[in-house]
């Protein structure tokens, strides 16, 4: 048995309040299907947009992949297989940019660092995550 199609539903109430702090208001279905004719659903309150541009983004390495592309011909039923192929086939898509992005700031507004795309900083050394 192969997977052959995700498909993925947001779901968004009609009067949703972006001032709100509820995961009521929104929701993402997951369908998976295989050759065999067998659907598996899932869901999920995470943001939904961002669900969904996680598993249908083009990945541009092997470790910045996007989900569907890596569960795509992919066996179901081989659970562990499956994990660490995701795990590892976007180790480098969110975790890394949130960091990067953070030690961004901090070089930027505490060290004086010149603009993206620039090297030099007038720190010496900036530890991880911290100015």
């Amino acid at each position: 048995m192969k997977i052959t199609r995700i498909d993925c539903h947001v779901l968004l109430e009609p009067g949703y309040d972006i001032g709100a702090t509820s995961s009521a208001q929104d929701d993402i279905v997951v369908e998976i299907h295989t050759d065999e004719g067998l659907t598996g659903i899932g869901e999920s309150d995470v943001n939904p947009w961002i669900a969904r541009a996680c598993i249908v983004a083009p990945g541009t390495h092997t470790m910045g992949l996007g989900l569907a592309q890596m569960l795509i011909g992919a066996d179901p039923l081989d659970v562990e297989a499956l994990w660490e192929k995701l795990y590892v086939g976007s180790a480098m898509n969110a975790e890394p940019s949130f960091t990067r992005s953070e030690r961004s700031t901090w070089r930027s507004t505490i060290c004086g660092a010149k603009p993206s795309g620039s090297r030099a900083t007038s720190c010496s050394v900036v530890p991880y995550g911290r100015p």
